[in-house]
């Protein structure tokens, strides 16, 4: 099982991001033992060497360029990109975590390295208020195999308009294609041992608030 964390160094909040990465990196380190491998994969930088906090972990940098302006949408464009660039099995099994989420214990890492599944996830409603019924995933966590990311993936990307997706996130897109297209896939309940940062645009004014989801 390989860990892939996905980062992108934009230009807001930099110095933020870069303090969130590193406290995000130092989280996952604690559970090295569990992965053959732990990959970064920077989607916007040329230079973010300063992750290296371990000699096991690899940094990539993405080979193609931010399309969408649904950022989820880019990550999975950057994601299968660098996946299908790789000499990896299409059974290989991942667990991705975008950066910038911190991992309070390995709950859901022991159930991934346990259980052949082709995709885990959970259901996005156990943290947006008054949404019990919403079809979606998240995807800052997760465990999917190569194959299944693509096979999504050329469901419906490449997308020739960059505002394909603005109305509908990557979370719903997933859910919606796992659901009804894998046979093999399990739907994980409970505290998967993450702490998030969620805007909860809800509000007025919109807050940020820390969640163990």
């Amino acid at each position: 099982m390989i860990l892939l964390i996905t980062s992108a160094h934009i230009e807001e909040n930099y110095e933020v991001r870069k303090e969130d990465y590193i406290k995000s990196i130092k989280s996952v380190l604690k559970f090295k033992n569990s992965f053959k491998r732990i990959i970064i994969l920077e989607c916007v930088s040329k230079d973010i060497e300063y992750l290296k906090l371990d000699k096991d972990i690899e940094i990539y940098y993405s080979k193609v360029k931010n399309f969408y302006k649904n950022k989820g949408l880019n990550e999975v464009y950057h994601t299968n990109t660098f996946l299908q660039s790789m000499d990896f099995n299409d059974n290989e099994k991942f667990i991705k975590i975008t950066g910038r989420y911190f991992i309070q214990n390995d709950t859901f890492i022991n159930f991934c390295e346990n259980n052949s599944y082709d995709f885990i996830g959970k259901r996005s409603n156990d943290i947006y208020e008054n949404d019990s019924s919403r079809r979606a995933f998240h995807t800052f966590y997760m465990s999917f195999t190569r194959k299944l990311l693509n096979d999504f993936y050329n469901s419906f990307l490449p997308n020739p308009n960059p505002l394909f997706g603005e109305r509908k996130g990557i979370e719903s897109y997933i859910y919606n294609y796992v659901v009804d297209n894998c046979n093999n896939y399990f739907i994980f309940k409970g505290k998967m041992g993450i702490m998030t940062n969620i805007l909860m645009f809800w509000r007025k004014p919109p807050v940020i608030k820390k969640v163990l989801s």
